[in-house]
């Protein structure tokens, strides 16, 4: 259920990202630094700790989140990383304007959460779409993470609709 609620996601913070990304960029270099400008946003309880253009040369490399290995991305993209009310983990990968196909795709994670799906975030991003994806307010390896009130209420429904 919390995937499917998650795919179904077009968060406020995840579409403003998307629109005012790179899509007024007209070239690379403009598309880099508006990129980097989204660290700049006035976004009430959203925190952007970078946002970093990926120029992957052919490829970008990530390592799975459960050791499986890597995940790779050919297309270019902005990443952009931050927080939510300060414990709500985010990432936002924003394909170039003319890779863009408009659509968003809100990556859920499943069982308990506490990581981001790249393997979707890369798949959305290869098919034209921005990909986002929480953390549903927790870290994987906060072992007692659901023995906070606050927490706890973030995994059940308010971070995948911030």
């Amino acid at each position: 259920m919390a995937r499917a609620c998650a795919r179904a996601v077009t968060g406020g913070v995840f579409l403003l990202l998307g629109l005012l990304s790179i899509n007024g960029a007209a070239s690379a270099r403009d598309s880099d630094a508006a990129c980097a400008n989204l660290r700049k946003l006035p976004l009430a309880d959203v925190q952007i700790a970078n946002a970093t253009a990926v120029r992957p040369d052919p490829a970008w490399r990530l390592a799975h989140p459960f050791g499986r290995g890597e995940i790779e991305v050919a297309a270019p993209f902005c990443r952009v990383e931050g927080s939510i009310e300060g414990n709500i983990g985010f990432e936002a990968w924003l394909p170039r304007r003319e890779d863009w196909t408009g659509r968003m795709l809100g990556a859920g994670v499943g069982g308990s959460a506490g990581h981001f799906n790249y393997v979707d975030m890369a798949r959305g991003l290869t098919l034209g779409f921005a990909a986002g994806a929480t953390d549903a307010g927790h870290k994987a390896d906060d072992k007692g993470w659901m023995l906070d009130p606050k927490k706890a209420e973030d995994f059940t429904h308010r971070a995948q609709h911030l």
